[in-house]
């Protein structure tokens, strides 16, 4: 099995050291893990690594990759954050940090200069915000600075339709696929709470995404995915994920991919599921 997004204490709101994450998915019984802590980003300096932290955040990773080589292989990665106007800082930050994987996010959307983060569930259905965060997000994808985007489809905690949802999101498949750019399978929905517009009622327990109507449609058009729990405590980690692959194979998916190096390595669902993966 293996674990793509997972967070720690780096990222200031989540819980446990780095060796805490990995102890964790080895008892899951994990063989591929990568530690995706959010990247400094100028924004928000509480709830990510900082830049004076960068450096020691990619030695320590490695320096558990090769404590625990015998047992797990373990990757550095980064979260990253994305507005089209800090392209520049994005470029930098990528090459300060020699990591194999890279996810771009999109957590903060600006509708007439006031910034709604994706969590605030009570505003992600308005017309302006779904404009902004879909102009973002294709932005994104054709930036080329991600390895794959970390859950696209979070928005959906806020009551969109999921045919809303699917029509702006599968115009930007094939940029998707000219990029080289994975869609990520993140497991985390039913931790989240969601939002009822009609009812203005917050609820819990319900899995809002991924939507495997609009995964189907990505496999058909021969997109690659990465899964990941996005877990953000030890205890979380490998959460959902075999739940997902099972899915992911209903869905007509074959393979799932990790990166090292940033470059990417694909697996046979059906072996990860038989615990076969390295």
């Amino acid at each position: 099995m293996l674990d793509l997004h997972t967070h720690s204490q780096y990222s200031k709101h989540a819980k446990g050291e780095v060796e805490d994450v990995v102890k964790s998915a080895i008892a899951q019984g994990i063989k591929i893990l990568c530690l995706t802590d959010h990247a400094p980003y100028f924004v928000d300096s509480e709830n990510r690594i900082l830049e004076s932290e960068l450096a020691s955040y990619v030695k320590e990773v490695r320096s558990m990759a090769a404590k625990y080589s015998e047992k797990i292989k373990v990757l550095v990665g980064l979260e990253i954050d994305y507005h089209p106007q800090h392209e520049d800082y994005i470029a930098n930050l990528i090459q300060s940090a020699e990591v194999d994987y890279v996810i771009g996010a999109i957590h903060y959307v600006y509708v007439n200069g006031i910034k709604i983060n994706v969590w605030d569930v009570e505003h992600l259905s308005t017309k302006e915000f779904l404009d902004n965060y879909f102009s973002y997000l294709h932005k994104m994808i054709i930036s080329g600075f991600f390895d794959s985007i970390a859950h696209p489809d979070t928005i959906m905690r806020g009551g969109i339709e999921e045919r809303e949802f699917c029509d702006r999101f599968v115009p930007l498949v094939q940029e998707m696929k000219i990029h080289d750019v994975a869609y990520e399978i993140n497991c985390s929905s039913l931790t989240k709470s969601n939002y009822d517009p009609a009812t203005k009622c917050k609820t819990k327990g319900k899995a809002v995404y991924p939507n495997y109507d609009l995964v189907t449609t990505m496999v058909e058009q021969g997109l690659s995915f990465t899964i990941g729990s996005d877990a953000h405590s030890p205890l979380n980690v490998g959460f959902g994920v075999r739940e997902n692959l099972e899915l992911c194979v209903k869905a007509g998916m074959d393979t799932i991919a990790y990166y090292e190096a940033r470059r990417p390595v694909v697996l046979p669902i059906n072996q990860l599921l038989k615990g076969k993966c390295l």
